[in-house]
């Protein structure tokens, strides 16, 4: 893990399906009505993990989708120079 920017924060997650296994290739989307304003995207791994760094501070909303499972959202507070969780289940 690199070093974070002073006054930046992240935030790291997991997407799993209904029974909790990880969904590979998901579509995790920082939405525009989050303190960058702008859309930033990352694709989970294989593990279903997403990541997003060198954020503003502020509260973001994550928009994930995946192939056969229904679109969900979720807020998460980002404080300087720490990082947030946000785990995220997709209903199928």
């Amino acid at each position: 893990m690199g070093a974070r920017r002073v006054g930046k924060g992240e935030i790291v997650g997991r997407v799993t399906d209904a029974r909790g296994e990880p969904v590979v290739g998901a579509s995790a989307l920082i939405t525009g009505d989050s303190p960058q304003h702008i859309d930033i995207g990352a694709e989970t791994s294989a593990d279903g993990a997403y990541r997003f760094d060198d954020l503003v501070p502020g509260e973001y909303t994550i928009l994930v989708n995946a192939e056969g499972h229904v679109s969900q959202t979720g807020r998460v507070q980002v404080e300087a120079g720490a990082v947030a969780r946000l785990h995220i289940s997709l209903p199928d």
